[in-house]
């Protein structure tokens, strides 16, 4: 049970930001057989996935399924294709339907206070482009009302929030292993599933402090 001066923090990418849909827009420059020059000539892992994907998926292999998109050269590829311009990429991302619709609204109706807090993917050195610090507030800006506080940390350290002196916060994430630490530091967790707000409301509702 949440106590009311509880946070609630909840992850962006996979929860209310669709990031498969960017990883599929990065990928169909492989289907298309058009890998632009920089990623070959200024990433080493690039071609280094690459390689690994035809020799163990095929050279007609998709990326169909978020499933997928957890195979570790599947994601060096798209992580490390970000990194030309994680700014460009993070602010042109949609929403997921349900998340705005669903989760965002349960959200708020908890009375208590709601941060987002996401993962960074840095730019590479040598390159002038946006951060994805200032697209993913952006994006907040532009997609949630109210536009809640945006904290960018890194997926294994989130746990420094599940109870920051205070009382067990909550978070709504999408990753297993980042769910099993904050609970592991003594908040309280809900893995969500990406498109799964039907799920994760009644979760988030069997939490509430009676009256609230």
């Amino acid at each position: 049970m949440l106590t009311p001066d509880a946070t609630i923090f909840c992850d962006m990418d996979g929860v209310l930001v669709d990031f498969f849909a960017g990883a599929q827009r990065i990928f169909s420059h492989v289907e298309q057989g058009r890998i632009p020059r920089l990623w070959r000539t200024r990433s080493r892992s690039i071609p280094q996935a690459l390689a690994w994907i035809e020799d163990n998926l095929g050279p007609d292999f998709r990326l169909q399924t978020r499933e997928e998109l957890d195979i570790p050269a599947v994601r060096k590829l798209v992580l490390s294709a970000i990194a030309f311009d994680p700014g460009t990429f993070f602010a042109g991302l949609p929403p997921l339907a349900d998340g705005l619709d669903q989760l965002w609204p349960a959200l708020l109706a908890t009375g208590h206070e709601v941060k987002l807090l996401s993962a960074p993917i840095g730019a590479r050195r040598g390159f002038a482009v946006g951060t994805a610090e200032e697209a993913k507030r952006a994006w907040a800006a532009q997609w949630l009302t109210p536009t809640p506080e945006v904290l960018l940390c890194p997926s294994r350290k989130k746990q420094q929030f599940a109870r920051a002196g205070g009382p067990a916060n909550l978070l709504i994430d999408d990753r297993a292993s980042t769910i099993e630490r904050w609970r592991a530091a003594g908040g309280i967790g809900i893995l969500h599933a990406p498109g799964g707000s039907a799920q994760t409301v009644p979760r988030l509702n069997a939490l509430r402090a009676p009256g609230r």
